[in-house]
């Protein structure tokens, strides 16, 4: 079936948004009371509406294509990256090849934009269709049931309820902890302030006795990643979380045990050589950079689920 079609960005026409975000619910097979446009802000907000890609037939939502574009820092390297998300096609529109122009539509929009994009989605084989492949590893860890710490010194809060010193606080233990020492997403004022209005993140702060925070942890994301802590902002002290579920790159986490690893994401090389000067070795076709990124250099990688789109 060949389906006329028109694109336009939720900037240009955001009275649109609504049924973008519909679309995206009954795709993604949300459940109430969860919500994409808040488990997804950061993507989903009016700040990045320009790279939110609609598709209409008829003056109606067929389809769906975000993106954001985010630095992959390590110390003092950086290179743009393109993560997308939110992509999704009506029932009545799906395989009729409105997928694949998608793609080709919006790769050609964002044309030698970034060094490499990455998607997260669980369907490994039809993005291979469109040269994501699945590569990395994240490993998935028990915490111990038996740790004795005193509740009483921990608090737990959404993150939209975090007060402005509470959010300065874990900004300042990122940067001191998960900045200078692993390949991260960098974020500048306007991406925390992004990740603040993610209502479904929880927020666990580990106080010392006098109050004061020492550590965080994020856990959930509404229906993405519920009960899995993905952030810790001191990773290898997670004492505070009693029987968790903590996804990290660390090999060992002191009272806890590897009970399985997710892959940490589906890759497409986009610019090899801005890819080898960043990961400082030879990367000249997709093969070459999912076998590094399958190396240890994975348990380098912190990517977070509060980044994640």
């Amino acid at each position: 079936m060949n389906v006329q079609f028109s694109i336009v960005t939720l900037k240009e026409k955001p009275e649109l948004a609504s049924q973008v975000f519909d679309l995206i619910y009954d795709s993604l097979e949300y459940k109430i009371p969860n919500r994409p446009e808040i488990d997804f802000y950061p993507l989903l907000g009016s700040h990045n509406w320009e790279n939110c890609f609609v598709f209409l037939s008829n003056n109606k939502v067929i389809g769906h294509f975000g993106t954001k574009f985010r630095n992959l820092k390590y110390k003092e390297k950086s290179i743009p990256i393109r993560l997308i998300g939110g992509i999704c096609v009506s029932k009545e529109h799906r395989g009729t090849g409105i997928m694949k122009k998608m793609f080709e539509y919006v790769n050609k929009a964002q044309f030698s934009k970034s060094v490499i994009s990455i998607l997260w989605s669980d369907k490994n084989a039809f993005y291979e269709k469109f040269d994501f492949f699945q590569a990395g590893y994240v490993n998935i860890f028990k915490t111990s049931p038996q740790l004795t710490y005193n509740s009483n010194y921990l608090k737990i809060k959404s993150m939209d309820k975090l007060t402005d010193d509470e959010f300065r606080i874990i900004q300042k233990i990122f940067t001191q902890n998960i900045e200078n020492n692993f390949i991260h997403f960098s974020r500048d004022i306007n991406e925390w302030n992004s990740i603040r209005k993610i209502s479904s993140v929880q927020c666990l702060l580990d106080l010392n006795q006098i109050g004061e925070i020492k550590n965080y942890a994020f856990k959930s994301k509404g229906q993405d990643l519920e009960g899995v802590i993905y952030e810790i902002g001191i990773p290898d002290q997670p004492f505070f979380l009693k029987d968790s579920i903590v996804w990290s790159p660390l090999k060992n986490i002191n009272d806890s045990q590897i009970i399985g690893s997710v892959y940490l994401g589906l890759f497409k090389l986009e610019d090899a050589k801005k890819a080898s000067w960043f990961f400082n070795v030879n990367i000249e076709s997709e093969k070459d950079l999912l076998n590094h990124l399958n190396s240890d250099i994975s348990n380098k990688f912190l990517i977070s689920g509060a980044d994640s789109i």
